[in-house]
């Protein structure tokens, strides 16, 4: 039985007695499904997000922008004034949502780098798995011609054996005689 794998602890030497742990080749290809998907959600929603914010902000300064053409009020100073603290407001909200973009970014490009290193890993395992499995038939190979060897002993044994019965049967022949 044949079961493709990846050992969990590469540098762990097995002893005697003691499997070495290993997830299945499917389980791997499952995990690295999921985390592309997590990573393509993730960048969706972020670029959702962005955008929404980006929408209500225009939205927000354009509101404030009207509104300050429109106001021919006595009260034109402390309304402006209100605004001006509003757009502040917003703008800093800008910013910080532009930092958490930014770091939204660095995060993605990061577990790219570590998709890519496990895609490396498992081309280096995928590698050394076929190596083991030329060794495996190279090692049949040599266990078939130490039977086939043993066979050959055997058909001298059995080319031996009527000789040796066609003797007795002269020697009791003779002996008849």
């Amino acid at each position: 039985m044949y079961v493709d794998g990846f050992l969990l602890n590469p540098g762990q030497t097995s002893s005697p007695g003691i499997t070495s742990q290993y997830i299945s080749m499917d389980m791997y290809l499952a995990e690295k499904k999921e985390l592309r998907n997590q990573i393509f959600q993730f960048q969706r929603e972020n670029e959702q997000t962005l955008q929404l914010l980006t929408t209500q902000l225009q939205q927000k300064l354009t509101v404030m922008d009207d509104k300050l053409k429109q106001s021919n009020k006595p009260n034109d100073t402390i309304e402006l004034a209100y605004l001006e603290h509003k757009n502040q407001d917003l703008k800093m909200n800008l910013t910080i949502l532009q930092e958490k973009h930014r770091l939204l970014q660095i995060s993605y490009v990061r577990q790219k780098d570590q998709l890519d290193l496990l895609k490396n890993t498992s081309a280096q395992v995928i590698k050394e798995l076929s190596e083991l499995k030329q060794l495996k038939s190279v090692n049949q190979t040599l266990d078939l011609s130490v039977v086939k060897s043993r066979i050959q002993s055997l058909e001298q044994k059995l080319t031996c054996l009527p000789t040796t019965r066609t003797l007795e049967a002269r020697t009791f022949l003779l002996c008849t005689m």
